[in-house]
């Protein structure tokens, strides 16, 4: 818990910011400590951030507040704001022809219908004069920070706001069919990195890559997401660092996770030495007081297989499962045909409640589960 204090108190460490390199010096400064061989890989990023973020419902004749945060890498409005018409969007036409026309209208669409990177180009193509998403995962009145993936950044042709699901809700039952909406907002070219330490084999060359990243969404520390996942990485370094296994570890905190694992992906293009990787253990969003252990297994039957029994040697109630998911710093590995396990903790069956909130705080982050699941992967 000492390391998830230590990097929640950086506070919001968004890619190619202050707060997402403070992260990866205290990091490599723990790895350094230890003995191991450190070095830190830069790559070109996207950072954000915005100076003004309003929205307005219609609602019977009067104009009324409604909570709202800039989806990461949004462009500003115009200067003058947007007023516009408001369309709720159950479903996206697969074959892009649309029942109502959307140009110079909002458009309110939740998360699910927004998976489909196809679906995304059509919605684009109609030409809304904003985009207000919801995350229909999580029927809260917070709201959650929704981003897109970097390769999806330059399709985005209108301000992009997220709404909590409760004030959706409110504005559809409410009649709202008008919003207007101002925001001010910068996308820039930054530097991000991942810090990468490694620990000789005792008598293999081969390596197990074992991660988690150190980036946050923009509003909020990521106390689980993921100073839970460093944590427990940084507990196996100092454990193995005296305890050399057979073949070699390879530690490794990514940068810019949050983009869809653009560390990871940059580390798979630029690692000369890909062939000596023969697993990859990963940590991510995995210490929430009540919920379920999901570990993702990418690979043959055999891992998964392999994941149980540990699990029922150790007493450990996680739930090994088969899965390919891009939604972590292992996914670009498994593109090289890497097979990996991926540790992550739901809160309840479709998520995390908390989830890119400003409810994560450190007090969300369950020490007993973190030295369970720690003593557990080692």
């Amino acid at each position: 818990m000492g390391h998830v204090r230590d990097l929640t108190r950086i506070g919001i460490r968004f890619a190619g910011t202050a707060g997402e390199r403070q992260a990866a010096e205290r990091i490599e400064s723990f790895f350094r400590g230890l003995g191991l061989v450190v070095r830190r890989q830069e790559f070109p990023c996207l950072s954000f951030n915005f100076q003004l973020c309003e929205l307005e419902g219609l609602e019977n004749g009067r104009w009324r507040k409604i909570p709202a945060y800039p989806a990461a890498h949004s462009p500003s409005a115009p200067s003058g704001g947007i007023e516009a018409g408001l369309t709720p969007i159950e479903k996206i036409p697969a074959d892009g022809r649309w029942q109502d026309d959307l140009a110079s209208r909002a458009a309110l669409v939740c998360t699910s219908e927004l998976y489909d990177f196809g679906k995304f180009c059509s919605l684009m193509q109609a030409n809304p004069s904003a985009l207000l998403i919801v995350d229909d995962r999580l029927p809260f009145d917070w709201t959650v920070a929704v981003g897109f993936p970097r390769a999806w950044v330059d399709r985005i042709h209108c301000p992009v706001l997220n709404v909590p699901y409760a004030a959706a809700w409110e504005m559809i039952r409410n009649g709202v069919d008008r919003v207007r909406l101002r925001l001010q907002a910068e996308v820039k070219e930054a530097k991000s990195e991942n810090v990468i330490a490694d620990l000789a084999g005792a008598g293999s060359e081969e390596l197990t890559i074992v991660s988690a990243h150190h980036d946050s969404v923009l509003n909020n520390p990521g106390a689980d997401d993921n100073c839970s996942g460093v944590a427990v990485m940084l507990e196996l370094a100092r454990h193995f660092s005296g305890n050399p296994p057979h073949s070699g570890l390879r530690f490794i905190s990514f940068g810019t996770e949050e983009q869809l694992s653009e560390g990871a992906r940059h580390y798979l293009l630029h690692e000369p030495d890909l062939s000596r990787i023969r697993f990859a253990l990963n940590n991510d969003a995995m210490g929430g007081w009540m919920g379920r252990t999901e570990i993702y297994c990418t690979g043959p039957e055999e891992l998964k297989v392999f994941v149980e029994k540990v699990c029922r040697e150790t007493g450990f109630p996680g739930h090994p499962v088969i899965e390919l998911s891009p939604f972590s710093d292992h996914f670009p590995l498994n593109l090289a045909g890497i097979p990996s396990a991926w540790y992550y903790r739901k809160t309840f069956a479709a998520a995390r409640h908390f989830h890119h909130s400003r409810e994560e705080t450190d007090e969300v982050v369950s020490p007993s589960v973190l030295a369970r699941t720690l003593l557990h992967q080692i």
